[in-house]
This record gives structure tokens, C-alpha cells and sequence, in this order.
């Protein structure tokens, strides 16, 4: 086996499954937005119905609706079925099944969610990890009792309906594509991203992460800060940096600044790395050949990626900084390449998050927010 097949084996691509959701969930108007990141979940209030609760419901159910978990919900609040209930608070009750019935069952592991700061400023982003659960109301006070000995300056939700999330990274609003502005002004506590067509999806995907395979294809998001000032010029010395130029397919969304992507199949990926080696002069590590797969993980993100799973993956990348001065000298990259000459660069959106760090948002004052936490054995 070659080192090019071996590093293809070893080194894995951030993969979205056809089914993967996008979800809007609000920390209730961002009030417990960084207690959402600090503590690595994201919740829904009602604690009267539980996780085990909804388990159970499942079990006993052949076909499973919002309307059986509403039913649950009045027998739950009105046990003996003798209290009336206005239109008011027959609508409340609908809303809280409805939210409850998306977070513990269409909600899964893999999907990925936003959720909005106060004012919307900024939107967190993570990857779901693993089934709904119920988080002990001992913690949960225990949390509170400790919050200002460990610097939490924010409000503790008391939801005990979680997910647990490994969060990417924070965006400013300006960031998001201008299909997802109708967020900033809705209400709804959890929404279902809907996309008009698959380019709107796979933008979305770039923000998550700048290089990822989805539906048998792989894509590398690139940033330009000239914008919209490229000229032909610009576009003709990348489109003539490639000489497989059949095999790739390039997608702009140029604004101010402003991003193209790269897209290849995924048998395809050395033609993309003949490109990147051409744009970014990278200097080939061995005689001969140009840079490997591995190499062009390292060269983006600075780290050897193992083969974990991408939600171990993003929390080994994120625990590490980026090492630039070192990059250049092992890549030895050439003075005035392509990618120089045109200020492009591949990144990640926003900020990125280390899981129980500090979250940028408008809403902390900017503590360190880790506490050093041990849950219960089995939590």
C-alpha cells in the first residue's frame, strides 16, 4: 500500500449523512446561552413530563405522535382530568408536546444545532452526541450552588429534558447565510432548518466545517477577502492552477468578503490536493510527489487527525492551537503563491469552541467558564 492509500485509510473527512438535520433551539431568548456551551448540552423546559416519561410512551405506542405526547402532558398536570383549560393554555400545552415531541424524537445523534445568543449576536454551533436523558435535579442545584465560587457569571437553566452536544465553534450573525435571517425574529423554542434546494444545505455544512464529504462528494470552503473584487484575471489563475480540470467543480458565493468551494467526488480527492499543492505552493514533503491527504489536514487545521469519530475528532482538534510559524516552516510555503496573491484562506467560520471554555458572547463577561465538574457515575 502507498502512503497516499494509507493516509486515505487513516485520516477521516467531517461526513454528513443524508439524513443529518439542522436545528434552531433557543437557550429561552438566549438567557441560558452560555450555560448551554459551559455545560456541553442543550435542553427544553416542562420538567412534569421526563426523558423516562417519553421512553415509556414510546414503548407502548405503535405509532408515536405529538398528539399522544399532549395527552401525556394533561394527565401529567391534571392527574384526576377535572381542571378546564382556556384556549390560552390549550394552545400552551400544544406548544410544550410539540417541543418535547421534536427534541426526544426527531432530534438525533449527528444532527447538528444553532443556537442564537441574546439579540441574536451570536449563534453557537454544535453536533448532537447521543440520546435524550435526564439530568439529576441534584446536579442541576448543586451547579447553581457552586456558580459563583467557579466564576459563572450567567444564568443555570434548571431543564432536566437534555442532549448532549460537542460544540464547533461560535458565529457572529453577519456570518450565516441570509436564507437563515428569518431566525433572528422567530420564536419557536426548537425549528427544523428547511432548505429550498441542496446548495442552500451544503453552504450551510461549510460553515459548520470548510472540509467535508457529503452524498459520495467532497468539498473545501475557501475564503477570499478580496470579495467581489476578483477579476478574470483572479478566476482564470485559479481555474488554471488545476490540470484535471474535468474532475473538480467550483461554486462561488462572492460578496464582501466573500467565499467559493471546491467540489470533488470522493475518489476524486488527490485532484483537489494537485490544486491546493498548485494555489498555496506547497512544497512537496517527499521528492517527487505532492502532499498527502495527512498533509493537508495538517496543513488547515495543524494537527494529525486520528480516526475517533467526528465528535472525538472535533474535540481533539478544538483542544489544540493552531501553531502558524511552525506550519509555514515545515510546509515551506512559497513567497507570492496564487493563494498569497489573492488573500485566500481556508478556516473555519466563527470562533472555535473548546468545549467548557469561555463562549464569546455578548451575554458572559468573558470568564473562563470551566469548572472542573464530575457528574455521577453513569451520567
Amino acid at each position: 500500500m502507498n502512503d497516499d492509500e494509507n493516509n486515505s485509510k487513516v485520516t477521516p473527512l467531517l461526513s454528513f449523512a443524508p439524513d443529518t438535520n439542522f436545528w434552531v433551539i433557543r437557550a429561552e431568548g438566549g438567557k441560558f446561552y452560555d450555560d448551554f456551551i459551559d455545560d456541553n448540552y442543550i435542553g427544553v423546559r416542562y420538567n412534569m413530563v421526563t426523558i423516562a416519561d417519553l421512553k415509556k410512551l414510546k414503548e407502548s405506542n405503535e405509532i408515536l405522535s405529538e398528539d399522544a405526547v399532549k395527552e401525556l402532558y394533561k394527565k401529567k398536570y391534571d392527574p384526576k382530568g377535572k381542571k378546564k383549560m382556556d384556549r390560552s393554555a390549550k394552545q400552551r400545552l400544544t406548544q410544550h408536546a410539540k417541543q418535547t415531541y421534536l427534541f426526544t424524537f426527531n432530534m438525533k445523534s449527528g444532527d447538528v444545532v444553532f443556537v442564537p445568543s441574546k439579540r441574536s449576536e451570536y449563534f453557537a454551533i454544535g453536533f448532537i452526541d447521543g440520546e435524550p436523558y435526564d439530568e439529576s435535579l441534584d446536579y442541576i442545584k448543586e451547579r447553581k450552588r457552586q456558580a459563583p465560587a467557579n466564576g459563572l457569571h450567567f444564568a443555570i437553566s434548571g431543564y432536566t429534558k437534555r442532549r448532549k452536544i460537542c460544540w464547533v465553534s461560535t458565529v457572529r450573525r453577519e456570518e450565516l447565510p441570509s436564507f437563515l435571517s428569518w431566525t433572528v425574529n422567530a420564536h419557536q423554542a426548537i425549528m427544523n432548518v428547511k432548505f429550498d434546494n441542496e446548495g442552500q444545505k451544503t453552504r450551510l455544512m461549510g460553515i459548520v466545517f470548510p472540509l467535508f464529504e457529503y452524498n459520495g462528494k467532497i468539498n473545501l470552503r475557501v475564503h477570499t477577502a478580496k470579495g467581489d473584487s476578483l477579476s478574470m484575471a483572479d478566476w482564470d489563475t485559479i481555474v488554471s492552477a488545476s490540470n484535471e480540470k474535468e474532475k473538480i467543480t467550483l461554486k462561488a458565493n462572492i460578496n464582501s468578503p466573500g467565499y467559493f468551494t471546491f467540489i470533488v467526488a470522493n475518489n476524486d480527492w488527490g485532484s483537489l490536493i494537485n490544486l491546493l499543492n498548485q494555489i498555496w505552493g506547497i512544497a512537496s514533503p517527499v521528492a517527487g510527489t505532492v502532499i498527502t491527504l495527512k498533509t493537508l489536514f495538517w496543513f488547515i487545521f495543524g494537527t494529525d487527525i486520528k480516526k475517533t469519530g467526528v465528535i472525538k475528532w472535533f474535540q481533539d482538534v478544538y483542544s489544540k492551537h493552531l501553531d502558524n510559524k511552525t506550519k509555514e516552516q515545515d510546509l515551506k510555503l512559497k513567497e507570492k503563491s496564487v493563494a498569497d496573491k489573492l488573500n485566500l484562506d481556508i478556516s473555519q467560520s466563527g470562533n472555535a469552541i473548546q468545549n467548557g471554555h469561555k463562549t464569546n458572547s455578548s451575554n458572559s463577561d468573558d470568564e473562563n467558564h470551566s469548572e472542573g465538574k464530575q457528574r455521577k457515575e453513569g451520567k
